[in-house]
């Protein structure tokens, strides 16, 4: 934040971030909001050049709650004409008990790169396999684990049998189920 305050707000490597008064900065947060927030729901121009979205977010984020992901995925999809047309661009997996980026209890190391280029060369959408995230660190004593990534709204539910610490003992559904 230290970097942002500086080089991207006062564009002063000098000023001190604890001592800078936002009130005279207002226009260039202005000017940056503009430019770095994702609010915008209307993807038509992204989608028309071929673009593709995948959303992941960590359900325990504790600095950006999911529920605004969740909106602005809900927005995107009305915005886009529904479901189905927006399914030709854009997906989004949730991940439960994941912190913001990483760590927490959940299954935080994801590979959605491949998936990514799956979609883009071949035409397949990453919900078309199964992505596995798996625990990246795990507390002294605590076991790794492994989870389907499910796509929104589902979620990973253990099947009752198996590992509960291995993805295969689990499905993905439907929260009304």
């Amino acid at each position: 934040m230290d970097g942002f305050i500086k080089y991207m707000v006062a564009r002063d490597a000098t000023v001190d971030p604890l001592q800078l008064d936002p009130t005279k900065y207002t226009t260039r947060l202005d000017e940056l909001s503009s430019l770095i927030d994702a609010v915008n729901p209307d993807l038509s121009q992204f989608k028309a050049k071929g673009g593709k979205l995948l959303l992941w977010h960590g359900m325990a984020d504790w600095l950006i709650t999911p529920n605004n992901t969740i909106n602005y995925y809900n927005a995107v999809m009305t915005a886009a004409g529904g479901q189905a047309a927006a399914d030709q661009f854009m997906e989004f997996y949730t991940a439960p008990s994941v912190n913001h980026c990483a760590l927490g209890n959940g299954a935080d190391n994801v590979d959605l790169v491949g998936p990514m280029f799956d979609w883009l060369e071949k035409g397949t959408p990453p919900s078309a396999n199964r992505i596995v995230a798996r625990t990246l660190y795990a507390a002294p004593g605590a076991a790794r684990i492994s989870r389907p990534l499910c796509r929104y709204p589902q979620y990973p539910k253990y099947n009752g049998t198996g590992d509960p610490n291995v993805e295969s003992s689990f499905s993905c559904t439907d929260p009304s189920q």
